[in-house]
C-alpha cells in the first residue's frame, strides 16, 4: 500500500533522476531564474528524501526496542526509548 504524495520516495526519487537529466543540458545555467528553480526543487526533494529514510530507520529502532520489550517486559527501558524513538519519528513528520 502507498500513502503518495509526501510519503511516495519512488517518485521523488524519479523526480530527481529528470531534474539531473535537465541541469546536464547544455545551456542549462543560460536562464539563472529557470536553473534555480530546477535546483531549489531537487534540492527540497532530496532533503524530504533524507528525512523519509531517518523516518524508517526510527520506525526500524521502534520495531527493535518492542520486540526487546516484549522479551522482558519487567526491563521498561526497551519501552521508554520505544516511546522516544516514535517522538523522533513524530517530530519528522511534522518537519515534512
Amino acid at each position: 500500500m502507498s500513502c503518495g504524495g509526501i510519503f511516495d520516495p519512488v517518485s521523488k526519487q524519479s523526480r530527481i533522476r529528470e531534474l539531473d537529466i535537465i541541469s546536464s543540458e547544455p545551456g542549462f545555467w543560460d536562464d539563472a531564474e529557470k536553473a534555480g528553480g530546477v535546483m531549489k526543487e531537487r534540492t527540497f526533494l532530496s532533503s524530504v528524501l533524507e528525512q523519509l529514510e531517518g523516518l524508517e530507520s526510527t520506525l526500524d529502532d521502534v520495531g527493535l526496542y518492542m520486540e526487546m520489550y516484549a522479551e522482558d517486559p519487567e526491563d521498561e527501558s526497551s519501552l521508554a526509548e520505544a516511546r522516544l524513538a516514535v517522538g523522533r519519528m513524530s517530530t519528522i513528520v511534522e518537519g515534512l
